[in-house]
């Protein structure tokens, strides 16, 4: 708009009212010469009634209930985590909240701004603050009735109630439809209260006290939630905020819509009225008798003032038709560019400050207040440029400035007020952004960039209040409106920029110190150590590099890493053998754009360096020519070495820009940058010779097709325990700890003191997989977690020195004060590589770290599998120290219970704050694990779907799904032996394996992650293998292959369908009909398969198909078949009917063999009751006749894979050893020598079995000969679903003294069987074979062979360990002997 007469447009209509109040003023004027006129003329009335501290209360009114608006959605952002947790949701589906209340924030002031022109600003306001105290109300009442519901539930983490999260959402809109339009409407309140001359003293000062209320919102947000351990207290302190709001302005706020009451000189009741006015006149009517006082509605006309105008929905959209107008869309287009300009800011800080700066997340939050002073400041400044601009402009025009008021808009040069001086904070603004660039981009000292953000926030919000000030001019009637157009202006333009922003950045390219700054933050790499070496190549005169070689290159570098690792260089004369163990280290080698065969270009290179001036050839160069005998050298020396490498070599595939991108040639050929050496693995990047190595961001395609071969080579390196056992980790499960009492407290204690947690429970209770998930939520909340896991299984990883040295280089890490004592630790001389533990104790931690004088924020220590240390009490006994120290470190303990651990932990808590927390079997664990395997596809993918009795016995009765001691059944026929779980691919990482039939029944086996079937803490083979021997010594390789094949390497070879012979089709019974097989169930040793048939009647028969290869698949399935045949003929209710056995008559895999038999619906829910299991198994041992009368059986079988040694004996003690021996034989070749253990077999085979087991058949006595299962552990029992009955399978049987089923019972691996409640009830039915009083120590005998056996399978378990101190046990009661290690009752199974 400029000055001078206006067309009546639509904008001129709307401003009609503004300048019909000066219409009697120009009449006036006209007539100035006839006295008697000018004395009849009314005087010019006032722009507003209101006084002028109304007004300045008024600003500060408006300023503190706008924040409904904009702190609602900062204090919204910290509770994201929480509400992720609370609401059992993830964290996307939490941000979907946020992008709810955006949308909203973005429409509704369309809607409430035109419902204010039109009806009155107070009615709208107060409305909308009741409507956003309603919502926060109800917010707060759902977290607290969600909280109420998961306490009566008594579940860690239930799931929410039905429409729980819909609840959140819909209440999250109510706010935002509450809380936005309160600023559109504030603008409107002060366009009518103050005329354009004015304006800048109210909105600058309202605008600043909104920005520094916001700027609190996330500290409030985190502080309350973090008091209150809830999202609740949050939602109540923003019902406190509007309440209070709502409250000032139902007492204080005067309507001003110049609709409503014109100037301010229309009186008005009802809802207009402020609730003080109301209540005075309601008191004047009941306490002075006065009458009723009449008032005359808005739409009476007092004074001259017009009729208020109706509301109609066309309203609704006048935001959206302000922004047609062309005057009007520059106005808006100065308020949404100055505007993204600060919010882009914003965006880009995180990005900017972490990746250029390395700040971390609480450095990151602080250089966001200088950005919000920025705008704080330049919402004042604003204000006060607006009014000065304004009367400066009046005085050059010839308006007077004192008649504020008066000035028709229409003849006023309203624009050039406004915009006056705009193009020199818009140059500065410019300005301001690119040097904000130029300083990030030259990584000058981040102070500077800090300082530059301040300035632009001060410029756009200086540019965005001057360019709304003019919005409100320009349409002063629907000034609410005008407003929301500018809002939705803003929102459009700061979502695009913020859009645009990282395809911009990377457009134009960043490009960092990859290994630095992207690798740490790599999850599967930043556990590795990055060491980065260079070297010089600068072509510049005195660089000193001109005579290097290629070789000369490879020793510098080969020396800073000897220098690196402070290994001693033992001369320069053999340098090759100095750095032998270095050479020995390397496993892998990544070749980038690497010239093996030479570049062409480096004689063209030479013949320019000759020709300059400025430098000469360079000797490595010339080495890098085509044929050269340095190139030819080195591939000749590298191809014997190569063998043990694995090598990747990338290469480019873009030509190289030359000088000022005249020309682009390719720098290195293909041929050039791959060696083909046999397994070497090429690939090319979409980059030329420089963008090879050069990446703009972890994003940028290149950088990932690296990272990826840098992941696959770490991984293969070494596997950390933590990834290990996190990778193990089920979704959904272990977060009831973060709602358990002790553990919260231990986690937030904000006392200045020490607190020690400890955890405990049986073994294979899950204790290492929930440790690595608290080390994931520590890390995940920013909090500095250090951590170790004993493993005995390794020398190293068993040492006290090792646990202390760890958390020490962890804590140096962390904890730069404490690094600084560390470095002078060692510049005294201090020895820390050889001292002892107790010396590295006092050193590392009494004194440098202890003696600090503060740190900001708790130090956290989590050790797990403490019991596993070589000397767990000493360990526990240091920790007693920790009084010493007024430091909040957190020290977190996990392992089994032992005797000697708790005794320990029970003096500790006498000196330190010491909590316990046992780790039992969880019902929402349970649910969640169920709930995960069975999204699991099998093959065909054949959804498996849980039956609903299952689901309701889980929902609805805990005590069948998890009984007495928290542990749950693990395996059902179908499954292989807990041997073959634990290394098979499907159950590698610790789940069940599940399977169903075309009716949907489960048949298979059933684990929580609570219950993992192995009773260690290893079971990938990869991470096995760098584990050492209870010796100490390296686990040797097996001397002897077994001959059959794993079922990984099996599947791998079957693929998809299930591999079929025609000798199992004719091994069905008679008149059956093959109809499928598809696989069902899977295992270590055999593939598992369902077969279907078709009788003679029609209908459709099931059965359970095994087959295996090599001659250990022949011993299996053949001793499996005879033992379910031995057991059949005895008790054909007890073991699914064997149907046949035989081998394929194709080779599909050599000799194939395989096993068929009935196929059962078990049970996976429930255990067998404990009086009919045994009553029914002590049957069958009573039932049962050896056909020789001798201890043995007629064929070999297995358990697992391993066979037994079953010739025939009269003797069992005999038979017993040689059983024994054999397993032993196979654990010693697996394994790895053990010269104690070596001693203690010996001792035992010879001395001890005698010596228990001669007296069972002495003096008379007889032992019957009793067939056995072989291998009866919890996985290879169940109920028949059709009977009820308890049933077994998996058999690998043979006649034995009947307790010796019993030792299975007693090892780590039968958490179920090994309760006293069925080794009793098996004594009723079968009782105990003399002399009685040796019960249990025949029983500790026996389960030798069961726990060696297991260690056969698991390399470095702890079984091996259990059976030797088993061994200690017996052979110092019944044949002491020296040499071997005391007996520790600690070490017992529980």
């Amino acid at each position: 708009m400029s000055a001078g007469p206006k067309t009546p447009d639509s904008a001129a209509i709307i401003l009609s009212h503004a300048t019909s109040t000066d219409e009697s003023a120009a009449s006036s004027d006209s007539n100035n010469n006839n006295d008697d006129n000018r004395d009849n003329t009314p005087p010019p009335k006032p722009y507003s009634t209101f006084p002028a501290s109304t007004r300045t209360y008024l600003t500060y009114l408006l300023g503190f209930t706008i924040t409904l608006s904009t702190l609602t959605a900062t204090i919204y952002f910290p509770l994201i985590p929480l509400l992720s947790i609370q609401f059992a949701t993830s964290t996307q589906l939490i941000n979907l909240t946020v992008t709810a209340y955006a949308v909203a924030q973005a429409l509704s002031p369309a809607l409430f701004a035109s419902l204010a022109d039109r009806l009155g600003r107070r009615p709208v306001l107060l409305g909308l603050v009741a409507l956003y105290a309603a919502a926060s109300l109800g917010l707060a009442l759902l977290a607290l009735n969600l909280r109420r519901a998961q306490q009566q539930q008594q579940l860690p983490l239930p799931l929410p109630p039905d429409g729980a999260y819909a609840a959140l959402v819909a209440l999250r809109v109510l706010q935002s439809v509450g809380g936005s339009p309160t600023p559109a409407l504030a603008y409107g309140i002060v366009a009518d209260l103050a005329p354009p001359a004015d304006r800048g003293a109210m909105l600058g000062p309202l605008l600043s006290t909104c920005n520094a209320l916001s700027a609190a919102g996330p500290v409030v947000g985190g502080a309350v939630a973090l008091a209150t351990d809830g999202v609740e207290g949050v939602f109540l302190a923003l019902l406190g905020v509007a309440l209070l709001a709502l409250l000032l302005a139902g007492f204080t706020l005067p309507e001003t819509a110049r609709a409503v009451v014109g100037n301010g000189e229309v009186a008005v009741g009802g809802v207009w009225s402020t609730w003080w006015a109301c209540g005075c006149r309601l008191w004047k009517r009941q306490r002075l008798g006065e009458e009723k006082e009449k008032t005359e509605g808005p739409a009476v006309q007092r004074n001259g003032a017009e009729a208020r105008p109706r509301w109609v929905f066309r309203d609704a959209i006048a935001p959206f038709r302000i922004i047609l107008h062309r005057d009007a869309f520059a106005a808006l287009w100065m308020v949404a560019s100055s505007y993204s300009i600060y919010y882009t800011f914003q965006v880009a800080i995180p990005v900017i400050f972490d990746e250029v700066y390395g700040y971390n997340n609480l450095e990151i939050g602080l250089v966001f207040l200088p950005g919000l002073a920025g705008m704080t400041i330049g919402g004042i400044v604003a204000g006060k440029l607006v009014d000065r601009n304004y009367a400066v402009t009046a005085r050059k025009h010839g308006f007077e400035p004192q008649d504020k008021g008066k000035h028709d808009l229409f003849e006023f040069p309203i624009e050039e007020a406004r915009y006056r001086h705009c193009l020199v904070f818009i140059l500065l603004e410019v300005l301001v952004v690119i040097g904000y660039g130029w300083t990030v981009w030259a990584r000058v000292h981040p102070a500077v960039p800090i300082v530059v953000q301040f300035f632009a926030c001060a410029l756009s919000t200086l540019l965005s209040h001057t360019a709304s000030a003019l919005l409100v001019d320009i349409f002063p009637n629907a000034s609410s409106s005008a407003y929301a157009s500018g809002q939705l202006m803003r929102c459009g333009l700061s979502a695009a920029s913020a859009a645009v922003l990282q395809p911009l950045v990377d457009a134009v390219g960043r490009e960092l110190f990859w290994p630095l700054k992207f690798l740490p933050s790599e999850p599967e790499i930043n556990e590795a150590r990055i060491l980065t070496f260079g070297y010089n190549a600068n072509f510049r005169p005195g660089s000193g590099r001109n005579k290097m070689s290629i070789p000369g290159f490879a020793m510098d570098l080969l020396c800073d890493l000897k220098h690196y690792k402070d290994e001693p260089v033992e001369g320069l004369e053999d340098l090759p053998m100095a750095y032998d163990s270095i050479a020995r280290a390397v496993s892998a080698v990544i070749f980038l754009s690497t010239p093996h065969r030479g570049a062409n270009l480096a004689k063209t290179l030479n013949r320019i360096l000759q020709v300059s001036f400025a430098t000469s050839p360079m000797q490595f160069i010339a080495e890098l020519a085509p044929g050269s005998h340095a190139i030819q050298d080195l591939n000749e020396k590298f191809r014997h070495i190569a063998p043990s490498l694995d090598i990747y070599s990338f290469y480019e595939t873009r030509p190289t820009p030359l000088a000022f991108n005249t020309s682009k040639l390719m720098v290195l050929e293909r041929d050039s940058s791959v060696l083909g050496y046999p397994g070497e693995i090429a690939r090319s990047l979409d980059a030329d010779h420089h963008g090879v190595c050069k990446y703009t961001s972890p994003s940028d395609p290149r950088y990932i097709s690296v990272r990826n071969v840098l992941k696959a080579v770490v991984g293969k390196i070494s596997l950390s325990d933590y990834s290990f056992f996190r990778d193990r980790w089920t979704p959904g499960t272990c977060t009831w700890i973060l709602e358990h009492s002790s553990f919260t407290a231990w986690l937030e204690d904000p006392r200045p003191k020490p607190r020690v947690l400890w955890m405990h429970g049986h073994a294979a209770s899950g204790k290492s997989v929930l440790t690595s998930f608290i080390i994931n939520h520590l890390v995940e909340s920013g909090l500095p977690c250090h951590y170790f896991f004993v493993r005995f299984a390794s020398s190293e990883k068993r040492s006290v020195s090792m646990i202390l040295r760890s958390l020490a280089h962890q804590l140096a890490q962390s904890t730069p004060a404490y690094a600084e004592n560390i470095r002078r630790l060692e510049a005294a001389g201090t020895n820390l590589r050889t001292a002892d533990y107790w010396t590295l104790w006092q050193l590392l931690f009494v004194q440098a770290l202890f003696k600090l004088n503060q740190v900001d924020r708790p130090l956290y220590l989590i050790i797990d599998g403490i019991d596993e240390a070589d000397q767990p009490a000493a360990v526990i006994k240091q920790f007693t120290d920790l009084r010493l120290t007024p430091l909040p470190i957190r020290l977190l303990v996990v392992g089994r219970n032992t005797h000697e651990t708790s005794l320990a932990f029970q003096k500790l808590a006498k000196l330190v704050d010491t909590e316990t927390i046992r780790i039992d079997g969880n019902t929402a664990d349970f649910r969640a694990y169920i709930d995960h395997e069975l999204e699991v596809k099998l093959a065909g993918d054949t959804a498996v779907e849980v039956p609903g009795t299952v689901a309701q016995k889980i929902g609805n009765d805990s005590s069948h799904a998890l009984p007495a001691d928290s542990h749950t059944r693990d395996a059902n026929y179908g499954l292989p032996s807990p041997v073959d779980l634990e290394t098979s691919p499907s159950s590698s990482n610790g789940s069940p394996l599940w399977s169903q039939n075309s009716e949907g029944t489960l048949h298979s086996g059933l684990r929580t992650p609570n219950t993992p079937i192995s009773p260690d803490r290893t079971s990938s083979p990869s991470h096995e293998k760098a584990e050492a021997g209870p010796s100490g010594g390296q686990q040797p390789e097996s001397t002897e292959k077994f001959e059959s094949m794993t079922i990984k390497q099996t599947l791998d070879h079957s693929g998809p369908a299930f591999p079929i012979d025609d000798a199992v089709i004719d091994a069905l019974p008679p008149d059956r009909t093959f109809v499928s097989v598809a696989h069902f169930g899977t295992g270590a040793w055999a593939i598992t398969g369902k077969l279907t048939a078709r009788g003679p009647d029609g209908c459709e028969e099931c059965y359970f198909l095994k087959i295996a290869c090599g001659e250990t698949g022949r011993i299996m399935l053949g001793g499996e078949y005879e033992s379910s045949k031995a057991i059949y003929q005895i008790m054909p209710d007890f073991i699914p009917k064997p149907i046949g056995y035989g081998k394929y008559y194709s080779s599909w895999e050599g000799d194939t063999y395989f096993y068929l038999s009935e196929f059962i619906h078990v049970d996976v829910v429930r255990w067998p009751n404990a009086a009919e299991f045994t009553s029914r198994l002590a049957q069958m041992h009573k039932l049962s006749r050896s056909p020789t009368g001798k201890f043995g059986f007629h064929v070999q079988t297995c358990d697992g894979d391993r066979p037994h040694v079953v010739d025939w004996q009269d003797s069992w003690a005999v038979f017993y050893r040689n059983l024994f021996l054999g397993v032993c034989e196979l654990d010693l070749k697996r394994n790895g020598p053990w010269p104690e253990y070596e001693l203690a077999i010996k001792q035992v085979a010879y001395k001890v079995v005698p010596r228990l087991l001669d007296p069972l058949q002495a003096n008379g006595r007889e032992l019957k000969p009793c067939i056995i299962h072989g291998h009866l552990w919890d996985g290879n029992v169940g109920i028949n679903s059709a009977t009820g009955q308890s049933i077994l399978f998996d058999a690998g049987s043979y006649f034995a003294h009947n307790e010796m089923e019993l030792g299975h019972w007693r090892c780590e691996f039968s958490s179920v069987l090994r309760r006293k409640e069925y080794i009793e009830n098996y004594r009723i039915h079968y009782e105990p074979a003399e002399p009685e009083e040796e019960f249990e120590d025949r029983i500790r005998l026996y389960s030798l062979k069961a726990a060696i056996n297991y260690s056969v399978g698991h390399p470095g378990c702890l079984l091996r360990k259990t059976a030797y101190n088993d061994m200690c046990y017996l052979c110092e009661k019944y044949a002491p002997i020296d040499g071997i290690d005391k007996y520790n009752p600690q070490l017992d199974p529980e």
